[in-house]
């Protein structure tokens, strides 16, 4: 599914591969499916190269030994690696190329996802759904032994009217409480529209994802960029900022 390497300085989640376990269920023709698995696969291939650049800089840089100083550290002398203005420089501006890819990504999956979730809101408000005596239905649910198994016998029979008029009220008229209620509209959606379902869930696990993802993105920027006020680059930047 990607060729990039696989780092061992970059946690396994980052790379694009973690994604592989949505493709099934995402990788479906003639729905939005296919297309939201490579974007979400191309936002993390877009974190995990650029974390990986950034790695890859520093560690050269520190091998270069051009920024080597011996500090006094702990009351002990210590030789440390200062980074250059012109490393922060060059990380800062990856980050920012990157961040605003990454960010365009989430985005998109987003309204993704919430598209998906619009798709299974129609099924919901179908005319076919509707009856004239929903009160009734809730009611007559009330008055069972158990609310939860009537209305999955309901589901089971494809009666919609009936699990419409029930699912889409307050769940204590019909006898139910908040979390059977949210079980059994999740066991009818999964039954009658069950590809929106299982993608919409899937795009949003993916956003998730993504969101973790890039906060590898952000420490090693953040990392780098601590050391823009130290003295030494400060100089190195004047200096820079002094030639034009």
């Amino acid at each position: 599914m990607t060729d990039i390497p696989v780092r061992s300085d970059i946690s396994p989640e980052v790379h694009p591969g973690a994604l592989a376990r949505y493709s099934e269920v995402l990788n479906v023709e003639g729905t939005s499916g296919p297309s939201a698995f490579s974007l979400a696969t191309g936002v993390l291939t877009e974190i995990y190269t650029s974390v990986g650049a950034v790695n890859d800089a520093v560690q050269a840089f520190e091998e270069s030994g051009a920024g080597r100083q011996r500090r006094l550290v702990g009351g002990k002398v210590t030789e440390v690696t200062l980074p250059s203005d012109e490393l922060i420089t060059a990380v800062e501006a990856r980050f920012n190329r990157s961040a605003k890819a990454v960010d365009t990504g989430i985005a998109w999956l987003r309204a993704t996802a919430k598209s998906l979730e619009g798709t299974i809101a129609e099924m919901w408000d179908a005319p076919t759904n509707k009856t004239a005596h929903a009160n009734e239905v809730r009611a007559f649910a009330s008055r069972q032994d158990s609310a939860l198994d009537f209305v999955r016998s309901r589901i089971e029979a494809d009666d919609r009217s009936t699990v419409a008029a029930i699912l889409l009220a307050p769940p204590f008229l019909s006898g139910l409480t908040d979390e059977q209620a949210k079980l059994l509209k999740r066991m009818a959606e999964e039954r009658w529209c069950p590809v929106e379902r299982r993608q919409a869930d899937a795009v949003a696990a993916m956003t998730e994802h993504a969101i973790r993802a890039s906060a590898s993105l952000t420490a090693a920027y953040t990392k780098v960029l601590a050391q823009r006020d130290n003295p030494k680059v400060v100089a190195s930047r004047k200096i820079r900022e002094l030639a034009g």
